[in-house]
């Protein structure tokens, strides 16, 4: 059987891993923890009973919280602009559904672009189901959008 160490830097790695998967930039901390668990049990810290857990959790928390409390704020923007296309920019389609301030709809592109034609969009304004629209700029995988004027 592995040893104890094995077992949490193989979760930790796993749990790494799966931040590929679930978007957000959270699970990447508790696979870090388990990392941090994986060193100190093979340091010496008793593997069995409730302590690695302990650390596992303590860890885990405390990287989440220096994320959200520190490094967002200093690297979180950078991360923000990577997801910006400047050449979705200009596009044109129809509103499929009602976009509302604060409430996404969907429009659809008049050629398709990066394999879709359907997106997901936001606008400042409200824009009635097949408005005419044009593309301001990519918000990740959403678009934010305006009505152009002359169209329903």
């Amino acid at each position: 059987m592995p040893s104890p160490a094995l077992l949490w830097l193989a979760a930790g790695l796993i749990i790494i891993a799966l931040e590929i998967l679930v978007p957000g930039f959270v699970i990447f901390w508790f696979g870090l923890g388990a990392v941090i668990t994986s060193i100190c049990v093979f340091a010496g810290v008793p593997s069995d009973g409730t302590f690695p857990w302990i650390i596992f959790l303590c860890s885990s928390l405390l990287f989440l919280l220096l994320w959200h409390l520190y490094f967002k704020k200093h690297f979180g923007k950078s991360f923000t602009e990577d997801s910006r296309d400047p050449t979705l920019k200009n596009l044109r389609g129809i509103a499929k559904t009602a976009i509302e301030p604060h409430r996404s709809g969907e429009v659809e592109l008049f050629s398709v672009y990066h394999s879709l034609k359907i997106w997901q969009a936001e606008s400042e304004e409200s824009i009635p189901e097949g408005s005419e629209i044009e593309v301001l700029e990519s918000r990740g995988i959403k678009l934010l959008v305006k009505k152009i004027n002359g169209g329903k």
